[in-house]
């Protein structure tokens, strides 16, 4: 059983190094040669639905388990590998902190168990989460609000672009097909992910309301991505009871905040403007 444990906490701990490293920036920002000749912009939103999820440290006794027992596992690892050891001598403690970190693995799972959110209360704040949350995904309303707020502050000249874009996160699109019609360059605009979270254990933590978007900006003539960059925005935390009142009134306002936030920091960035 503590065999198994450990092996799937390794497991576990291996896929998320393995899955950070996605996450960083691909291109750098718009050169100011680059800005000057991005002419008519084409603006164009994804086709899929964004992700919406709880995402709380775990859920119920089983996820507890094994988050606790990951946290174990890493904690011992990365307190160990700051301790200087060079030689024949470094083999031999890596061996030692590996089954240091190996035992500790039940001992957090413990823990993990003990610190979890109840089952019954997870699965119950996940299913009304995701409930409320899906109202809000729609790719359209970001875009609407890029518009607007291009159109105001950028001095391009941006116009709507429909029945092209990315129809799933993996999805490249490379706008050949806009040759010719009067649009030089596309602003690709997605919103990824829509999210309840904490990094706080138990019940009824605090979670923040998160939004996630990712924009490209892409030149029509040869494919060329000018610009390729991830958003994120986050609120305060509040417990789960205050974002659902009142018909869930203040998450609503939030996501208003939210896309609003994720416009303006993209405009910024793409036009360069303080």
């Amino acid at each position: 059983m503590k065999r198994t444990l450990a092996a799937r906490v390794i497991v576990y701990v291996l896929v998320l190094f393995l899955i950070l490293p996605g996450c960083a920036t691909t291109h750098k920002t718009p050169t100011p040669e680059e800005l000057t000749s991005l002419g008519t912009i084409g603006v164009t939103r994804a086709f899929y639905l964004p992700e919406t999820d709880f995402d709380v440290p775990a859920k119920g006794r089983p996820d507890g388990a094994i988050k606790g027992a990951a946290v174990a596992f890493t904690g011992v690892m990365v307190g160990g590998m700051q301790v200087p050891v060079s030689g024949e001598a470094a083999g031999f403690y890596l061996l030692f902190l590996l089954a240091l970190a190996t035992a500790a693995t039940p001992v957090g799972a413990v823990v993990g168990v003990v610190r979890a959110m109840p089952g019954k209360e997870a699965a119950s704040s996940e299913a009304l989460a995701k409930e409320i949350l899906e109202r809000m995904r729609t790719q359209e309303v970001l875009r609407e609000e890029i518009l607007g707020a291009g159109i105001e502050k950028s001095g391009h000249r941006l116009i709507p672009v429909d029945g092209v874009g990315p129809s799933s996160v993996d999805n490249v699109v490379t706008y050949k097909s806009l040759a010719g019609k009067g649009i030089d360059t596309v602003l690709e605009v997605a919103l990824q992910r829509i999210a309840l979270e904490s990094e706080k254990w138990g019940s009824n933590p605090p979670l923040k309301f998160t939004m996630k978007a990712r924009c490209r900006l892409v030149r029509v003539a040869d494919g060329t991505v000018i610009d390729d960059h991830e958003y994120q925005t986050s609120s305060t935390e509040r417990r789960f009871t205050v974002w659902t009142s009142d018909n869930a009134a203040l998450l609503g306002k939030e996501y208003v905040d939210g896309y609003r936030k994720l416009a303006s920091a993209i405009i910024q960035r793409i036009f360069q403007m303080p």
